[in-house]
């Protein structure tokens, strides 16, 4: 269920992008914060064609940040002569010399830099330990869907419903406090820090579009 549900998304992503350069879709969630949000879009501009990256490794290293910049670029296994638009295996990094940190099921670009990271969650949310390593090695925000609801639809939704959305929290100081992320669907965490948390990432990425519906 989950690889399909993965590569089900992906479907929709490329379906999009194939319109034109520019795309967008629009989220909503079964939850809203105090100040009344519950929607927003996602918007990017086309880079590879392929719908995003599936099984995307995150590495941070001397050399390599596949944070900041795409995968393909930073990490050309043997063999291959420019970038593609896929994402190298586990392996593949590991024989390059740069260990993943961790896996994210999908990621979409944007202009050469990894815009959304995205994880299909099936019976499980993504676990305290991953989203450490991931606020560790400079994530900004996680957009976690539920498998079961992609692979209800029937065709490609004009609306995706996200399960969870994930920001890490900041002090005045800019510098990250608390746990990794915090949940803005739980509301005993929905404080001023999660809004500033909302703030940060549209600063980060202008294409991360919020409504307030109150």
């Amino acid at each position: 269920m989950h690889k399909s549900a993965i590569e089900t998304l992906q479907k929709w992503l490329k379906e999009l992008e194939e319109k034109g350069d520019y795309c967008s879709i629009g989220f909503n969630t079964d939850w809203t914060d105090l100040e009344g949000y519950e929607r927003g879009e996602l918007s990017w501009r086309r880079n590879r064609g392929n719908g995003g990256f599936l099984e995307y490794p995150i590495v941070v290293d001397n050399k390599v940040n596949t944070v900041l910049n795409n995968v393909d670029e930073m990490i050309i296994p043997h063999g291959k002569e420019m970038a593609d638009g896929i994402s190298p295996t586990y392996e593949q990094c590991k024989q390059q010399g740069h260990l993943p940190r961790r896996m994210i099921d999908l990621v979409i670009p944007h202009k050469g830099s990894p815009a959304y990271f995205i994880e299909v969650c099936h019976k499980n949310p993504v676990s305290k330990e991953k989203l450490k390593d991931l606020s560790e090695c400079g994530v900004e925000c996680i957009l976690e869907i539920d498998a079961s609801w992609i692979l209800k639809q029937v065709k490609r939704p004009e609306v995706l419903k996200f399960k969870r959305i994930l920001f890490p929290c900041w002090d005045e100081q800019g510098n990250r406090i608390g746990a990794p992320f915090r949940d803005c669907s739980e509301t005993n965490l929905i404080t001023e820090e999660i809004r500033r948390g909302w703030d940060e990432a549209r600063k980060k990425s202008p294409f991360f579009k919020s409504e307030i519906t109150a």
